[in-house]
């Protein structure tokens, strides 16, 4: 069926991990350690880690990956600088920059989606007026979805923490701050928090339901595309920081994250 698939690595077999813990540990250190862990399940901390190292991951796409290898290889290197530079200006990692561009446009600088967005960003007219910037031009473009997605950060509420800032100033740049703020009340309503990303992830595509987003002050949207942008995005972001190991430096302050800054993700 893959005629071009080949195995890369032996992973070798599955193998029990576990803690151990000498006789002089079994004191308050055990006891610690025991406390740690049922707190991490109830106050939700484990679910998190689960969420940011494997909720984005589905059944391998071959295609899809091979698409990125080539891209990669063919159209990057030309686009490389234009992305580091406008990392090096707002401080979020290049390479999450570079897996934003991908997922909007495959890093064509033509494209155009039928909702009226253009460029390899996918900016709205509108909003590349704002930024005065050329949604055809590439430098341009990714200088703007950087300041832009960087904008979105800021104007997240305090309330959401960590890396799933992130999250939700992605699913911003898709779908808009007003319904993601709208699914954020849906989700509230529902008695989950809507400070957590997996928990508006799963009340999002609630948007295309019109008997909900009645209840909404913007309205209808589709806002499981968004819960697919953003888990596509997680992905690409993975692979490319695979292809491209080393993050470039910056003297400039990243947007904070609570106590996690982006370029650490």
């Amino acid at each position: 069926k893959y005629p071009r698939l080949a195995v890369g690595f032996d992973v070798g077999g599955l193998r029990a991990a576990g803690w151990a813990l000498s006789q002089r540990s079994r004191g308050d250190f055990y006891r610690a350690l025991t406390a740690f862990f049922a707190d991490s399940q109830n106050n939700g901390l484990l679910s998190d880690l689960w969420d940011r190292y494997y909720g984005h991951l589905r059944p391998f796409d071959f295609v899809d990956a091979r698409a990125l290898l080539y891209a990669h290889q063919e159209i990057f290197p030309n686009l490389r600088e234009s992305f580091i530079t406008a990392a090096n200006k707002t401080g979020l990692d290049w390479r999450l920059l570079a897996a934003l561009g991908y997922q909007e446009s495959h890093w064509d600088p033509q494209a155009r989606s039928p909702t009226g967005v253009r460029g390899l960003m996918m900016l709205p007219r509108a909003t590349a007026k704002r930024l005065q910037v050329s949604r055809l031009d590439s430098r341009q473009a990714i200088d703007g979805g950087a300041r832009y997605l960087t904008d979105l950060l800021s104007r997240l509420p305090n309330s959401v923490v960590d890396s799933q800032r992130l999250w939700f100033a992605l699913a911003a740049y898709n779908i808009g701050s007003g319904h993601l703020e709208d699914a954020r009340r849906i989700t509230h309503r529902s008695g989950a928090s809507p400070n957590r990303w997996p928990d508006v992830r799963r009340h999002l595509p609630l948007l295309a339901n019109i008997s909900v987003a009645s209840t909404t002050r913007y309205g209808v949207a589709r806002g499981a595309e968004t819960v697919h942008f953003v888990r596509s995005i997680r992905r690409y972001f993975d692979t490319i920081r695979q292809l491209e190991p080393h993050p470039i430096s910056s003297d400039k302050p990243s947007p904070r994250s609570g106590n996690l800054t982006l370029r650490s993700l």
